[in-house]
C-alpha cells in the first residue's frame, strides 16, 4: 500500500473554501505530471480572480509520497527533478483521476484550521483517505 500525504494547508484551505461555496463535496486525486488534489468543478473567472491556482486556473495541492522507509518525496514537478520516476514508483506508470468525496464537516475543518494533513492510501483494489490532525504549526 502506498501513502500520499497533502500538507500544503494554504492550497487545501482555498480548495475547501471554494468547495463549500460551490456546494460540492468532490475533489479529484490526479496522477499525471506529479500527484495532486484539485477541484472537481469548473472555475469561473471570478473564482480565478480570488485565487488563480495553477497555469490552467485550477486549485492544486501537490502531495508527498511516504515511502515504506518513511522517506518523504515531493510529487510536485516544481520541486522534484525526478518527478516522472518518483510518481511512477509511488502510483504506477498510468495517469489517472479518482474522485474523492469529503463531507462538509471535513471541508469546514480544512477551511478553518492549519494543523492537519490529508492522507490517501492506495492499494491495488482500494483507496482510503481522510484527515489527520497534527500538532499546531506542523
Amino acid at each position: 500500500m502506498e501513502k500520499i500525504v497533502f500538507i500544503d494547508c494554504k492550497e487545501l484551505r482555498f480548495l475547501a473554501e471554494e468547495m463549500l461555496n460551490k456546494k460540492t463535496n468532490k475533489l479529484f486525486l490526479v496522477k499525471d505530471d506529479g500527484a495532486y488534489l484539485t477541484q472537481s468543478h469548473k472555475r469561473s473567472q471570478e473564482d480565478k480572480n480570488i485565487f488563480l491556482g495553477n497555469q490552467n486556473g485550477n486549485l492544486v495541492a501537490y502531495g508527498n509520497w511516504v515511502t515504506s522507509w518513511n522517506e518523504i518525496i515531493s510529487l510536485n514537478p516544481k520541486e522534484n527533478k525526478n518527478i516522472w520516476n518518483d510518481t511512477s514508483d509511488a502510483l504506477g506508470g498510468d495517469d489517472f483521476v479518482e474522485e474523492l468525496e469529503f463531507p462538509n464537516r471535513l471541508l469546514q475543518f480544512m477551511e478553518a484550521n492549519t494543523n492537519y494533513h490529508i492522507f490517501v492510501n492506495i492499494s491495488n483494489d482500494c483507496i482510503e483517505y481522510g484527515i489527520n490532525q497534527t500538532k499546531e504549526g506542523k
